[in-house]
C-alpha cells in the first residue's frame, strides 16, 4: 500500500477516500518508557477513540491475520487462560496467555478499560485527571535469579519469567507481573 510505502501521507489518503479524520475524539492514554536496563530504548504512546455504533473490524492487506472488536473485561478475566490466543488460532498464539501475547503496556491499559464502567467513562476518566499517564516499568530481582535451569538462549521462548518481576508505579498502587 503507498501508506506503507510512504507513498502517502494518512491525511491524504483519508482526504482521497472522501473521508474525514475526528481528531477531537482521540485520547492519548498512556506513554510507555522502555525501562531503563534496556538496551535498545523506545517511547510509545498510545491512543484510544470510541468507535462509532455500527463500526466494524477489518485487516488491512498483508497486515495482520485476525481482528475482532472484544471487550476489555473478557481479555482481562482470560489473562491466565490461552482463550485469547486460541480464539486467534495461528500457531504462534495458541496456547499462550495474554501475558505471552502482547506487551506489558498493553495489559496495564486493558486492566484500566475493563476497570471503567463505558467507553465513554474510560475516555473521560483521563480528561478529568488531566495529563497522559507515563510509565517506565523496573525490574525486580537479582541477576543469578533471572537465569533458570533449562531456560532458552531467546527470552520468551517457553521461558517462565524466571527469578525477576516487572512493576509500575501507577496513582494509588503497584502494578506487577512476574
Amino acid at each position: 500500500m503507498a501508506l506503507d510505502r510512504q507513498e502517502l501521507s494518512l491525511p491524504d489518503l483519508v482526504s482521497r477516500r472522501g473521508f474525514g479524520l475526528r481528531t477531537d475524539l482521540l485520547r492519548a492514554v498512556g506513554r510507555w518508557h522502555s525501562p531503563y536496563f534496556s538496551h535498545r530504548r523506545f517511547d510509545t504512546q498510545y491512543f484510544a477513540v470510541a468507535v462509532p455504533h455500527g463500526q466494524d473490524t477489518s485487516l488491512m492487506e498483508g497486515k495482520g491475520v485476525w481482528s475482532a472488536w472484544v471487550p476489555a473485561r473478557w481479555v482481562v478475566a482470560g489473562r491466565d487462560s490461552t482463550v485469547l490466543g486460541d480464539a486467534i488460532g495461528q500457531e504462534e498464539t495458541v496456547g499462550r496467555s495474554l501475558g505471552r501475547l502482547t506487551v506489558p503496556a498493553v495489559e496495564l491499559l486493558l486492566e484500566r478499560m475493563a476497570e471503567a464502567g463505558s467507553t465513554v467513562e474510560f475516555l473521560m476518566d483521563l480528561t478529568i485527571r488531566g495529563g497522559v499517564p507515563e510509565f517506565t516499568p523496573e525490574l525486580h530481582g537479582s541477576p543469578e535469579e533471572w537465569v533458570v535451569p533449562g531456560m532458552p538462549e531467546v527470552p520468551g521462548e517457553d521461558a517462565d519469567g524466571g527469578g525477576f518481576s516487572l512493576s509500575v508505579d501507577l496513582p494509588g498502587g503497584r502494578w506487577a507481573r512476574t
